[in-house]
């Protein structure tokens, strides 16, 4: 896997980078705290590229069970996960580092590792989508439940035209059924429309109450692919991420996603002290 990785500002191709990303946030207004430099961690949000010198600020992890965030993908399944398929087809990216750290257990302490290359940064294989924004979810909601409400108001017309009860008088047995017991649809229409508007209305009120902590605009969030590692970097771990060569980086974003199959796999690495 891939749970941590870092960027040092000093190489020259990651300091470009790290520009472009700062200026794109600036351009689109986008109030996010851009990490550019030390350890990656998780949830923070970070220069990632989708397209030829297009750089933008996105949050590692997709929204995941119970708040979660999935930060990886295993390549060899993407296209068989519902969470990632069209990402994979139409929304790959690439997420540039100095390097990525592992762990390796050693007994009872767990040793901290840093796989890097010598001459230049890597590029983890991602994938990216955008978030609803706060007052979109509000839109779509509201709107659906228009349309809900409609429907039940038909509906109660439908089955609350004056009936005389005399014309629909059941005999079942020795019980008798009333034209108003005809009229449940109506009445259970009515409570849709009133449960209904009590949730918008909760809803409504707790993001009022989350304003000072939520921005009102979308996010964009990113999770990086995963592959088996080579036979030397096994003894620390069996995964690593996807690192697609400069040589195929275009092809990567812009055509299909065969440059993951000539990944770079043989790093360097060493224990952090």
């Amino acid at each position: 896997m891939c749970g941590r990785y870092y960027i040092e500002i000093d190489e020259a191709e990651i300091r470009d980078i790290v520009i472009e990303a700062e200026k794109r946030a600036r351009e689109a207004n986008e109030q996010l705290k851009l990490k550019t430099s030390g350890e990656i961690f998780p949830t923070d949000i970070v220069p990632v590229q989708t397209g030829i010198g297009d750089y933008q600020p996105m949050k590692w992890g997709f929204p995941g069970f119970k708040g979660r965030p999935v930060i990886n993908a295993r390549s060899e399944t993407v296209l068989e996960k519902p969470m990632f398929r069209a990402h994979m087809l139409a929304r790959r990216c690439l997420i540039p580092a100095s390097g990525y750290y592992e762990w390796k257990k050693e007994g009872s302490k767990k040793i901290k590792y840093k796989f890097y290359l010598s001459d230049e940064p890597l590029f983890f294989a991602g994938l990216w989508h955008e978030l609803e924004s706060p007052a979109d979810k509000n839109e779509r909601i509201v709107a659906a439940d228009e349309a809900n409400n409609a429907r039940d108001i038909e509906l109660m017309q439908t089955h609350t035209e004056e009936i005389s009860a005399q014309d629909f008088l059941i005999s079942k047995g020795t019980e008798e059924i009333s034209a108003q017991d005809f009229c449940f649809p109506a009445r259970q229409a009515r409570r849709n429309a009133s449960a209904r508007t009590e949730r918008y209305v909760i809803e409504r009120d707790d993001e009022a109450n989350n304003a000072g902590k939520q921005k009102d605009q979308p996010i964009k969030v990113f999770c990086i692919l995963t592959t088996t590692s080579p036979p030397s970097i096994l003894p620390i771990h069996d995964r690593m991420p996807v690192i697609i060569p400069s040589s195929r980086i275009e092809e990567w974003l812009t055509v299909n996603s065969n440059a993951m199959n000539e990944s770079v796999k043989e790093l360097i690495y060493r224990p952090v002290i």
